[in-house]
């Protein structure tokens, strides 16, 4: 074979080898951009979705604490001179229910606001959070049904 010939044929190898280098950095590349995309979509997700929670929590303890109202405010004559003070306790805890939920409404809302801009580092604590907030709603929601169970067997309603 001419020398010519071999060296086109070296240089066609080069460049095809060289192509498919490039093509495959470029997907490398492209892929761990999608990747962290995928990442930070996720958690901006996750976030939204514990504040959700949190939020929803702290809605049925409300409810709760309405229903529990209301059950109090119904057997007025089965109380007698308790009543005034399980209703004062009852409003109460609406009204700590409803702070609660303003909280987290606002704290939600600014999270939103923010949410495009924030840090992984930042994210990841507004996660930290929301988990930490859910499982405290959690608990509540717990201690208002016993709560609600366990005061109205004792008076008798």
């Amino acid at each position: 074979m001419p020398p010519a010939t071999t060296i086109i044929i070296s240089l066609f190898g080069a460049l095809v080898s060289a192509l498919i280098g490039g093509v495959t950095v470029w997907l490398a590349i492209r892929k761990r951009l999608e990747e962290d995309a995928l990442g930070r979509a996720t958690r901006r997700t996750t976030a939204l979705q514990l504040l959700s929670e949190e939020e929803c929590t702290l809605e049925q303890v409300h409810d709760e604490c309405v229903a529990m109202h209301t059950i109090v405010t119904v057997k007025a004559d089965t109380l007698g001179d308790m009543q005034s003070f399980l209703l004062g306790e009852t409003e109460r805890v609406i009204s700590e229910a409803q702070e609660l939920l303003g909280k987290v409404r606002s704290r939600r809302q600014q999270v939103e606001a923010a949410l495009e801009t924030l840090s992984p580092v930042a994210l990841e604590s507004v996660i930290a959070t929301a988990y930490h907030g859910k499982k405290r709603a959690e608990a509540q929601l717990a201690r208002t049904r016993l709560s609600r169970t366990e005061v109205l067997k004792a008076y008798g309603v």
